[in-house]
C-alpha cells in the first residue's frame, strides 16, 4: 500500500479479553486495496478472535475497526456484510 492509498480496512488498538485473559493487544493493522495479507502465529495467539471481531461475531474490549473509512466496531455483523466486510467458515 502507497503512503497515499487510503486503506480499505484498518485496526487500531484492539484488544480484547474474556475475564482475566487478554486473548488481543493493541493489535494495530491496515490493509489496502488489491492487497492480500494472512494471519500466522501459534495455537492461541488471537487469530481466531481477531476474525471474530472483524466480522462483527464479538465486539473488542478496546480499539477501533474501519472499513472504506467508516467505522464499523459497533455495527452489527449482517451490516458488515451488506458494506462488503464478511466471514466464511
Amino acid at each position: 500500500m502507497s503512503s497515499t492509498e487510503a486503506p480499505v480496512l484498518t485496526g487500531r488498538g484492539l484488544s480484547m479479553r474474556f475475564g482475566d485473559l487478554q486473548v488481543l493487544a493493541e493489535v494495530d493493522f491496515r490493509v489496502g486495496d488489491r492487497e492480500a495479507v494472512g494471519i500466522v502465529g501459534p495455537n492461541g495467539a488471537g487469530k481466531t478472535t481477531l476474525l471474530n471481531a472483524l466480522a462483527g461475531s464479538i465486539r473488542p474490549t478496546a480499539g477501533t475497526i474501519e472499513f472504506h473509512g467508516r467505522d464499523i466496531t459497533r455495527l452489527r455483523p449482517e451490516l458488515r456484510c451488506r458494506r462488503g466486510l464478511g466471514r466464511a467458515y
